[in-house]
């Protein structure tokens, strides 16, 4: 009997959300995504029930996924966390997804599928679903504005992508706004893996699902990250032959490059036709390498120069050949072309050492490696007569594709004899790491809906970055329509609980009475006075102003300097991540005080301050 994860693997995932009634009223159907998320979840909650426990006080709530063909059932947990009396009120996965400045929402839903090879699907969740790294199938994180993150999926690391088809199923049919997802798998292995995707599609796992780049690390733009993905994936293979000529693997690379191109039926020229055509046939590569890889090299003692001049002359003979009319060569023919090329005289009894020496090659020259190929003495099946054929040589593991895969990364794209030109490149494709997916609403065929954002009146930076949806009845009024923002502002954002909307531009002197004639429309909202608020950033979101050009939130290590306050990547400051710092000062702030540059006092280390800089209080970072 197979398990629940073998059973989960095989499905083909068109699901349907246990609790939710389309507009037919047929039982477990989907609802229609065309309200916002805010309104989705509540129908969502109300129809399924509680679990009737709490983790840290939040309420757990469980419904269904229900594979189409009702043959199979998935548990989805939505505990619902209300950020009034969260211990976490700010979130940091907004700040680096550059909403550090969105308002706080009032309630965030976090959606588990828990891992079915180590929890019962029916059994109570623990606290364990909070780990930085919990064994789940799925862990998302949704703000009841729509806004939300993907914060970690099994699909990654599995191999597989069913678990990622269930939770765009699951946010397109909630109607959330925008998800991000931060792609930085630990293991070297999955960083390689993440490498190669950029190359081979132009765009990591997570686009598949239609997620791209948000920002990137150090200050990256989106036009960075895409000329270094077009510069990595143009990269042509005998360029990487010529880089690496020199090198340990060089033969292997050899090797493979050559058997490739011999079974291509379109020519292999950069780095990316390889990997998308080794791809394409990962599970129809010819399984001849097994035979071919026990050839033995020739010659079989190292101290034979002149046995291996003659056997790459008969070599070059046999490629030249196959090249130009795609055959091999007769036992004669081989003997006539080498000793053409090594210009020896047959016709006289003086070069008769000579004559042996190619004799004697070309009687061992059977299964045999010499210049990267594998010769052969075969039977032709027309003529009956043996010849000498050519192979590429092969390494045994060359039509596994992870290892080939995992072999150009190493020593291609990151191994120590890596040129500067390409290290530079790659390093700018693996320091983006953020992407986001962004749904958008479907046209409301009975409904009036408008895009609001609200700012207060005499205060500029009360106001909202991004807007709000809501949806009103078709011949709603002016009056109807401020009752339904204000109402959603309330709900949405607990600090805007007092919220009173006085206005909206464009409609001022507009009677409330007096009846919408239009929808879709973009709106700023005028509100009156309202509770204090914060930020998703927190109360003093950091400020970053780092010598590489960032000035946006990311996942890297930084350090803050003493002087302005400004936070800084250790990195773009030559601080090593195992280095503890104690005190530090930015370049512009050494030079306007008596130290020269910054400086770096470090745990094991210590600083004295002059009486100018004796209000520098020492603090630690990590």
């Amino acid at each position: 009997m197979s398990t629940p994860l073998e059973a989960f693997k095989k499905r083909k995932w068109k699901l349907k959300i246990c609790g939710l009634h389309d507009t037919s009223g047929e039982p477990n159907c989907p609802i229609a995504p065309a309200g916002p998320f805010l309104v989705n979840i509540r129908q969502l909650l109300l129809e399924c029930a509680p679990q009737g426990y709490s983790i840290r006080a939040i309420p757990v709530w469980r419904t269904t996924l229900i594979q189409e063909s009702m043959e199979f059932e998935i548990p989805l947990y939505i505990l619902e966390e209300s950020v009034e009396n969260s211990e976490t009120p700010f979130c940091a996965h907004c700040s680096i997804s550059g909403w550090s400045h969105n308002f706080v929402s009032k309630r965030k839903y976090h959606m588990i599928i828990p891992h079915p090879e180590n929890v019962e699907w029916n059994n109570h969740l623990d606290e364990g679903v909070f780990d930085p790294r919990p064994n789940l199938l799925l862990r998302g994180l949704i703000h009841c504005n729509g806004f939300g993150h993907l914060l970690g999926i099994i699909g990654m690391e599995g191999g597989f992508s069913d678990a990622m088809d269930i939770w765009d199923h699951v946010c397109t049919t909630l109607g959330v706004r925008k998800i991000t997802v931060l792609d930085t798998p630990e293991e070297s292995q999955s960083q390689n893996q993440r490498l190669l995707e950029n190359v081979v599609d132009g765009q990591p796992w997570f686009g598949r699902w239609g997620y791209r780049f948000v920002h990137g690390s150090f200050g990256a733009k989106q036009e960075d990250y895409e000329a270094a993905v077009e510069s990595l994936s143009s990269i042509e293979l005998d360029e990487i032959a010529r880089d690496f000529s020199t090198a340990s693997f060089y033969k292997d690379y050899k090797i493979i490059i050559d058997y490739h191109r011999d079974f291509n039926q379109t020519k292999l020229i950069t780095l990316r036709d390889l990997l998308r055509y080794m791809r394409t046939l990962k599970s129809t590569i010819p399984q001849r390498s097994a035979n071919v890889a026990n050839g033995r090299e020739y010659p079989h003692v190292a101290d034979r120069p002149r046995l291996q001049h003659v056997a790459d002359v008969v070599v070059d003979a046999l490629k030249e050949k196959k090249e130009r009319f795609n055959c091999g060569m007769t036992r004669q023919e081989a003997y006539d072309a080498a000793t053409a090329s090594l210009q020896i005289d047959c016709s006289t009894k003086d070069n008769w050492r000579d004559r042996v020496l190619v004799s004697k090659v070309l009687k061992e020259m059977d299964d045999v490696a010499v210049g990267g190929v594998i010769v052969r003495q075969v039977v032709n099946n027309s003529t009956r007569i043996k010849e000498y054929t050519i192979e590429p040589e092969v390494v045994p593991w060359i039509n596994d594709v992870d290892k080939v895969f995992d072999f150009v990364c190493k020593n291609v794209l990151m191994g120590a004899q890596v040129p500067g030109r390409i290290k530079r490149v790659v390093k700018k494709v693996v320091d983006i790491k953020l992407f986001i997916n962004e749904w958008h609403f479907k046209d409301a065929k009975d409904q009036l809906r408008f895009n609001y954002r609200f700012r207060s009146h005499g205060d500029a930076d009360f106001s909202m970055r991004e807007g709000e949806i809501i949806e009103l009845p078709l011949h709603s009024t002016v009056g109807d329509l401020k009752a339904k923002v204000q109402k959603a502002i309330r709900d949405t954002y607990f600090l805007t609980e007092n919220v009173v909307v006085t206005g909206i531009e464009g409609m001022e002197g507009v009677q409330d009475s007096s009846e919408l004639d239009k929808c879709n429309s973009d709106l700023w909202v005028a509100t009156g006075s309202h509770s204090e608020w914060k930020y998703e950033g927190g109360v003093d979101p950091l400020k970053l102003r780092c010598i590489c050009g960032a000035t946006d939130e990311d996942t890297e290590r930084k350090v803050g300097c003493n002087g302005c306050e400004f936070w800084q990547h250790t990195v773009c400051n030559h601080i090593a991540d195992s280095e503890e710092v104690l005190a530090f000062l930015c370049n512009d702030c050494g030079e306007s005080c008596e130290y020269i540059g910054f400086y770096v006092v470090s745990s094991g280390g210590g600083v004295r301050f002059s009486t100018a800089r004796e209000d520098i209080s020492w603090r630690h970072f990590n």
